[in-house]
């Protein structure tokens, strides 16, 4: 009480010496904080808006089994496939690539085997139909995406989740690079073909080493983020869980109380 009262009467008297309010000590504090929060939260919901976009790119009229249906079989050691930078609308996060198999080529019920793939996301220094086959060449700037084995069946789409690669078409053509290690293949050698074109795609392209290399326009259908995310293998993500929006939100409830009750105790 007595506190309260001293309080209450220095700040009564700076009043009226100055003319103006007492400054709250805690104000300042609270509104520091209370901007970090908001600015962590912006962050967090742009990055989910980004992750919700879906993108494919990419034809169906055939079938393809580079890189994940006929590796070890052909001899197939990497794989390279760019997508034009103008087929996206805007930048986007990329968390998983979704590649489909609905051909007549193709068996849905066919079983990934144990091959490993490492798979990179990255940009290509090369224009769509100029890749070449020294394909350490076509790389640019990239980061990790994927390391492992691929599970389960193929059906009608497969997902490939990893480590989210921001992806800014500004900055040039997005090139898929995937290393291939020793392992098996799957478990039908007859129904491994994703669909893709069956002639050059204004949108993509591939390069390839096997035995030797090549490179033609003929490219997976990809969807990058798919929504229905019938996955095959997985990495960790970047973006924030709904939960920790959530907890987020409760921190910031949290420091307006408490910034509260410091005003009301003086």
């Amino acid at each position: 009480m007595f506190r309260k009262a001293r309080v209450a009467a220095r700040s009564s008297a700076a009043e009226q010496a100055t003319g103006q309010p007492t400054p709250d000590p805690f104000r300042k504090p609270l509104r520091f904080s209370l901007a970090i929060l908001a600015g962590v939260l912006l962050a967090g919901s742009s990055v989910t808006s980004a992750e919700a976009q879906s993108v494919t790119i990419g034809g169906s009229t055939s079938g393809n089994c580079y890189p994940f249906g006929c590796a070890s079989s052909n001899g197939l050691v990497r794989y390279q496939q760019q997508y034009r930078a103008g087929a996206f609308s805007s930048p986007l996060s990329i968390s998983s690539l979704t590649f489909f198999c609905t051909n007549s080529f193709c068996d849905p019920s066919t079983v990934f085997g144990t091959t490993p793939f490492t798979i990179r996301l990255g940009y290509s220094t090369r224009a769509i139909g100029g890749l070449t086959t020294v394909l350490d060449d076509n790389l640019g700037a990239s980061s990790l995406f994927f390391s492992g084995t691929l599970s389960g069946m193929y059906g009608s789409s497969s997902t490939i989740t990893g480590n989210a690669f921001s992806y800014d078409p500004g900055m040039g053509n997005l090139l898929l690079d995937v290393v291939i290690g020793a392992g098996t293949d799957a478990s039908n050698p007859v129904g491994r073909f994703f669909d893709s074109n069956d002639s050059p795609d204004p949108d993509t392209d591939r390069a390839y080493c096997t035995f030797g290399c090549g490179k033609d326009g003929i490219g997976l259908r990809t969807r990058f983020n798919d929504p229905s995310n019938n996955i095959v293998g997985g990495g960790g993500t970047t973006v924030p869980e709904p939960g920790a929006v959530a907890l987020l939100s409760a921190g910031l409830l949290g420091l307006v109380a408490a910034g509260r009750r410091r005003r009301v105790n003086g």
